[in-house]
């Protein structure tokens, strides 16, 4: 049996019974008392074992955690970087925490820690940390702060790197390069046109023989991009059965639009013409028969699909 009591000094201790001896039929010896010294961080707590140890920078780091646990206080009540903050919440992750972490889970190394925009290392040379490092970390502010985004687990940034990628975009979007979360609203630089909708009663995608077909059409005229340019425009269409797939993926379809992440401008695929009105990634129906292979029905996992390929730009 196990019980947790917390002194005043913020110690947590463990008191645990001899269940060896109650196993065996023997009467209980007596209680061994494990105390574990406690910090909280924005993200989380931990708790680390008082005992004798070889590594110095740890005794240093457990002597001290009354000094250190105010420095980690002071530091998340500062005023959070608007530019971020305005796309989403974050939390900022010491270098006391890395290193206070990984001696307490043992999961990977903290030498692996990086950034997931540039891929630097947060610590250059984990073996050479002292603890004048992890001092100067919890008080100073710098761009290259450790932070994690409010709905990513265990995907961190360089506090600087994500600026960057704000102001790179001239977006008010972030997208994690790891699980693709979309923070904010994702637009794209699709050009003007025209998405126009019908529903055919008597015209049938193949498979779907029960429902008439959505006939979704765009036009976009010719045109010149900010920076003078010319671009070529161009007209498609696309079908979809008129069943509740059909129309859920239709509003998805709408809404990309309006967000301009339908199409793009680039090179053709098929006709190599470069600088024109181009498909961006979000896979269209354009026959009604012929199967997957000639973009037709019948397609079972293609709903699945289309709504996959939109989602990865925040349309759901």
């Amino acid at each position: 049996m196990t019980s947790k009591t917390k002194s005043e000094n913020g110690n947590t201790s463990m008191v645990t019974e001899d269940q060896s001896s109650i196993k065996n039929g023997k009467k209980p010896g007596p209680f061994k008392i494990s105390k574990f010294k406690r910090f909280t961080f924005p993200s989380g707590s931990y708790d680390l074992e008082i005992q004798p140890t070889e590594d110095k920078l740890l005794d240093e780091v457990m002597k001290k955690r009354l000094m250190l646990q105010k420095l980690i206080n002071d530091k998340a009540a500062k005023d959070k970087n608007e530019d971020i903050t305005k796309i989403a919440d974050y939390k900022i992750t010491p270098l006391l925490e890395f290193y206070i972490k990984h001696h307490t889970s043992k999961q990977s190394s903290f030498a692996e820690e990086r950034c997931n925009i540039c891929i630097f290392e947060f610590c250059d040379d984990v073996d050479k940390l002292t603890f004048d490092d992890l001092v100067n970390d919890l008080k100073e502010d710098k761009v290259d702060d450790i932070i994690q985004l409010e709905k990513c687990d265990g995907h961190y940034f360089h506090l600087g790197c994500i600026q960057n990628y704000i102001t790179s975009h001239s977006s008010d979007y972030i997208k994690c390069p790891i699980c693709c979360y979309i923070y904010g609203v994702m637009t794209g630089d699709q050009p003007p046109g025209k998405m126009t909708t019908s529903v055919e009663k008597k015209h049938h995608c193949s498979g779907y023989d029960d429902v008439g077909t959505i006939i979704i059409s765009y036009s976009f005229p010719s045109g010149k991009l900010a920076n003078g340019k010319k671009y070529y425009g161009t007209s498609r269409q696309a079908f979809l059965p008129d069943n509740e797939d059909g129309r859920d993926v239709l509003r998805l379809l709408k809404l990309s639009f309006d967000r301009k992440l339908t199409f793009t401008i680039g090179t053709s695929v098929t006709t190599g013409q470069s600088d024109c009105v181009i498909w961006n990634g979000i896979h269209h129906k354009t026959n009604t028969h012929g199967g997957a292979t000639s973009f037709g029905y019948p397609d079972p996992t293609y709903f699945n699909r289309v709504r996959l390929e939109l989602a990865c730009k925040g349309v759901i």
